[in-house]
């Protein structure tokens, strides 16, 4: 009788026992909790583990990391549980839940490989090169303190991506937000970033007196060349004098033009097929309306835009292209029909005698940086040439990488005595994706129509890292992977911070 009533209590027991919800885990100081822990494991604790069906008790796991069942019971206490008075230890203990196994510090203690002079604890998989960290504290979350740092909530979980987790095939962003966990907040690579010039009070009295001076003329003249003078059938040397003209009232004298691995003093012995010319693609990096101007004053070339995810372009005039520099970044809804767009093999076919510029990173940078480059450049035929064409400005502040900035743009462009243009060109190079299929415009076009979803081909994507790759040899910068999209949420953060 007495062993069936022990028997029929233990069952009870074992009913009334429920697995324990996962809950989050608080403690700020050894290894990150995973998802599962329990709330009151110990702190710190320094290595979990997620119980297993056919683990049996707390004793059977104890003895797979060499501690006893009293150890993990002390470490675990919500594993264990009190009925009418009598304490059950270890009856709590469930698959899939999380306990702590181990309260030691490992030696030595982990480290992001690339980050070594990161503070501790950081994740694995925190991005390399990281400039600057920010300690999580209880309370916050990744909108709130990517909005600290003029960042978006996607472009730091980018940097930090252990604080996603997927849990049951359900993807969580932003769940692993311990407090005291170290977060990379910026990587010194910030191509957003409006580029600022701190002036003294008598500089700055200088330079209002020199934009002043200069901004009738400028306003002026910019007004008669784009409503009158660029419209009347008037050679192309005259326009080009024209906007040299233009171009030299804010003071850009100089440019300091060269072709990539040929030896100063010799570019004027460099036979026509080495610089951009009719027949041919210029892909330049986009960062300021004087990209457009200087490019019109030099080949003369037919404008376009570019948008990620289309192979295809818009076909633009001057001064809607200058106009673009400042515009916001394109997204799919702001996006032309397809009946507004061209392939770069249609305009070659279109104008013979004139090169095609393209700014294949679809939006403008501060030129710190080179972004991920639209298939646009794809649509070129085997035998046509594609010149990389980096072009840098000394002093950067007249980079316009937050769109709208039209009155910080001229004040920086007119308020100074010179401005230097920086332009580097790299040889032509070819669409070898397009060779493999023997340049045939019908298998092109049928690559347009099933590319607009942005597929690339692996060996079309080497096309395109070769262009970028020459982008940012010449600009002296790196590649990143920041995208429009990544613009447009940093541009949000960036007026909700200052609103």
């Amino acid at each position: 009788m007495k062993g069936f009533v022990a028997a029929a209590s233990t069952l009870a027991l074992a009913a009334s026992a429920t697995p324990l919800a996962p809950r989050e885990n608080t403690c700020a100081q050894g290894s990150k909790p995973p998802y599962g822990a329990l709330t009151n494991s110990a702190c710190p604790c320094w290595s979990w583990y997620k119980i297993q069906t056919g683990d049996g008790d707390c004793g059977k796991v104890a003895s797979k990391f060499g501690v006893s069942r009293a150890d993990i019971i002390k470490w675990n206490p919500d594993v264990s549980k009190t009925l009418d008075g009598t304490f059950y230890d270890c009856i709590n203990f469930w698959p899939q839940q999380q306990i702590c196994v181990g309260v030691t510090p490992p030696n030595p203690l982990p480290a992001a490989p690339c980050n070594a002079d990161a503070p501790y604890p950081v994740g694995k998989d925190t991005v390399c090169g990281c400039k600057k960290w920010y300690k999580i504290v209880s309370g916050d979350d990744c909108g709130p303190v990517a909005g600290k740092f003029g960042i978006s909530s996607d472009q730091l979980i980018k940097w930090n991506p252990w604080l996603s987790a997927d849990v049951d095939g359900t993807h969580y962003a932003c769940m692993n937000m311990w407090p005291g966990d170290n977060l990379c907040v910026a990587t010194g690579i910030a191509p957003f970033l409006p580029v600022t010039t701190t002036l003294s009070a008598v500089s700055a009295a200088y330079h209002a007196l020199v934009f002043a001076l200069r901004v009738p003329f400028f306003v002026a003249f910019a007004v008669g060349y784009f409503a009158l003078f660029h419209h009347l059938p008037l050679p192309v040397i005259a326009r080009k004098v024209a906007l040299w003209c233009l171009l030299g009232i804010p003071g850009i004298w100089w440019v300091d033009l060269q072709l990539d691995g040929v030896k100063r003093g010799t570019l004027a012995d460099q036979p026509r097929h080495r610089f951009p010319h009719g027949g041919t693609v210029i892909a330049a990096n986009f960062t300021s309306p004087i990209d457009v101007v200087y490019l019109a004053a030099i080949f003369d070339p037919i404008f376009t835009v570019a948008y990620p995810g289309t192979r295809r372009v818009r076909r633009v005039g001057l001064f809607a292209a200058v106009l673009a520099a400042l515009a916001p970044p394109p997204s799919a809804a702001d996006r032309p029909r397809d009946s507004e767009l061209v392939s770069l093999r249609q305009l070659l076919e279109q104008y013979p005698d004139r090169p095609i510029a393209v700014f294949p990173e679809c939006t403008t940078t501060n030129g710190k940086a080179i972004l991920p480059l639209s298939p646009s450049l794809l649509e070129c035929p085997a035998d046509v040439q594609i010149f990389p064409v980096s072009l840098r400005y000394t002093p950067a502040d007249v980079t316009t990488p937050v769109p709208g900035r039209w009155v910080s743009f001229l004040w920086n462009l007119l308020s100074r005595p010179t401005t230097c243009i920086r332009v580097r060109i790299a040889e032509g190079q070819s669409n070898t994706s397009a060779a493999s299929t023997n340049g045939a415009s019908t298998n092109g076009q049928v690559r347009s129509r099933g590319a607009d979803a942005g597929d690339v081909s692996a060996e079309e994507q080497r096309v395109l890292d070769a262009i970028a790759e020459a982008l940012a040899r010449l600009g002296r910068v790196k590649r990143v992977g920041l995208t429009v999209e990544d613009k447009s949420a940093f541009v949000k953060a960036l007026h909700r911070k200052r609103s």
